[in-house]
């Protein structure tokens, strides 16, 4: 079977907090784990999670995290609360450029979307931001208030409000920074690697598959690590060993971003695995879109799982030497390590169910890995 052979050939998948038994949590950690959101119930605001001060930018922003990108929302939950409001403010980027390939119906106006953002991060290392706050999470993330507010005309904007229904929120005539471009000032953050995200989005706008695992990490390497990259910055970390493991595991995310996404392309009559380990194994796309759960459909899942594996192990060779302060980026990789085990699990049989399932303790994980201060 391929999940026998994974342990002899990548080493054994270890899943969340290694040693978790032989260590016990302090006292009250599990009533602390509790009121992150995912364990609380699901009358609770998203806004407590900021604290009693957020605005009804952070909570449209924080939102969207939780509906669209839910892990990376809980991990942004746990980095230390200076730098909270800047991740949010970042993935929300991350997610709408995300979200311009499966919105348009024409490769035309994904393009066009593309290009705004674009000129929107030209604009703003210009010193020139748009002086209409536009209807996106990115641009409604309040100011500090050391940022003080930016002249220009403001224009009436919608905030969400309780009921789910926008509310225009009154002009001032000054327009506050939002809190991307606020993060863009107080971290100093690259523009290149803001960049190279929107590039290579734009890039996959085309419905084509990878032709080979090098591709997908290239893909990954200039989305996910450039995301990391942004992070460590935020948190105020430069250092080499910090972004070698940044890119191994931006791998790692996107190639199992890729395989956990292979059922819902499928529906849609899309594949994007790489094609050369298809080829290798004998498997055609029509292969996935019946669903076909043949050993060398699973033999593919199998490779590609394994390289995602290797990444992630790569990464955590090194650990020792990577400064604590930038581990709190890296938490991702209780979730991704999870998604590797559950597919092993089912002997990488990538349409299982059980595969779709939100996991309800990831929440738990990622604070207990958290407080040991590992990835």
């Amino acid at each position: 079977m391929a999940a026998s052979v994974l342990g002899s050939t990548c080493g054994p998948l270890r899943l969340g907090v290694t040693g978790l038994c032989r260590r016990r949590p302090p006292r009250g950690l599990w009533a602390r784990a509790r009121r992150l959101p995912g364990l609380a119930g699901s009358g609770r605001s998203v806004a407590a999670a900021s604290g009693s001060g957020a605005s009804g930018t952070d909570r449209y922003c924080m939102e969207l995290l939780r509906k669209r990108d839910y892990e990376g929302y809980l991990c942004s939950l746990l980095l230390p609360a200076d730098s909270r409001s800047s991740a949010f403010a970042l993935r929300a980027f991350n997610v709408e450029l995300a979200q311009v390939k499966d919105s348009v119906s024409e490769k035309t106006i994904g393009l066009m979307r593309m290009e705004f953002w674009r000129k929107t991060v030209d604009d703003i290392y210009s010193d020139n931001p748009p002086q209409q706050p536009v209807a996106i999470e990115l641009w409604k993330v309040c100011t500090p208030a050391e940022a003080g507010p930016v002249p220009g005309p403001l224009t009436d904007f919608q905030s969400p409000s309780k009921d789910g229904k926008s509310q225009a929120l009154p002009s001032l005539g000054l327009r506050r920074k939002s809190g991307w471009e606020a993060a863009v000032k107080r971290h100093n953050l690259t523009k290149r690697w803001l960049m190279k995200i929107i590039d290579e989005r734009e890039k996959n706008l085309d419905d084509k598959p990878y032709r080979n695992i090098q591709e997908l990490e290239n893909y990954a390497e200039n989305t996910q690590s450039s995301l990391l990259y942004l992070t460590l910055e935020i948190l105020g970390v430069k250092d080499l060993h910090a972004d070698h493991a940044a890119s191994h595991i931006g791998k790692a995310q996107g190639i199992v971003t890729c395989l956990r996404a292979t059922p819902y392309h499928g529906s849609r009559r899309r594949v994007f695995l790489p094609m050369e380990i298809c080829m290798l194994h004998g498997v055609s796309q029509e292969d996935f879109l019946r669903q076909n759960q043949a050993k060398n459909v699973r033999d593919v899942i199998y490779d590609i799982a394994s390289q995602a594996h290797l990444h992630l192990k790569h990464a955590r060779s090194f650990h020792k030497s990577v400064p604590v302060k930038a581990f709190p980026a890296f938490l991702q990789t209780v979730a991704l390590e999870d998604y590797l085990k559950k597919i092993q699990q089912v002997d990488f049989d990538i349409f299982h169910p059980s595969l779709q399932q939100k996991n309800t303790l990831l929440p738990l994980s990622l604070y207990v890995q958290s407080w040991r201060k590992r990835y």
